[in-house]
């Protein structure tokens, strides 16, 4: 049963996973050189490859609540809703999840761009293996930077 965070059991969330779409924050954190930052996924979906940090909205908690939560987790930084700017909307499907090559995934991706407020030199290490930066040309040649990634910085969002 879910706790009242809403945080759901495994058995749960594989469910969940298995039969309808996961709503998600996608941060497009840039600095000062305007390059963004990408960490290398531990997890399923996108294991081993490139991927900007986010991180998926709990079932009844509030947009403002997510960025906060999720900016936290993954960036040790508290990102606010009012200094983000929104890019868009996007679809995330893969071949796999977190629990199985068989379960596939979906994501329905809140694009938000953020601008670093300070130079920050360490992540946490939960959710990837080590972050770099990137310049948007690395970003759409690179082999290893995931292709959903790479559709946060078409050239029809305007992310240069």
């Amino acid at each position: 049963m879910a706790d009242v965070a809403g945080f759901l059991d495994e058995d749960r969330l594989r469910a969940v996973i298995g039969s309808a779409p996961l709503v998600s924050i996608d941060f497009l954190i840039r600095n000062e050189s305007n390059e963004f930052l990408l960490g290398k996924r531990l997890n399923k979906p996108a294991q081993g490859l490139w991927f900007v940090p986010g991180g998926r909205i709990r079932k009844m908690e509030r947009l403002e609540g997510a960025i906060n939560r999720i900016s936290e987790a993954e960036l040790g930084i508290n990102i606010k809703l009012e200094d983000s700017e929104f890019v868009g909307i996007f679809e995330h499907m893969y071949g796999d999840s977190v629990f199985s090559d068989c379960i596939e995934t979906h994501y329905v991706s809140i694009g938000l761009l953020c601008d670093l407020p300070s130079p920050v030199t360490s992540f946490p290490m939960l959710q990837h293996s080590r972050f770099q930066w990137f310049g948007v040309e690395e970003i759409e040649s690179s082999a290893e930077v995931h292709p959903h990634t790479k559709e946060f910085f078409n050239e029809s969002f305007g992310i240069r």
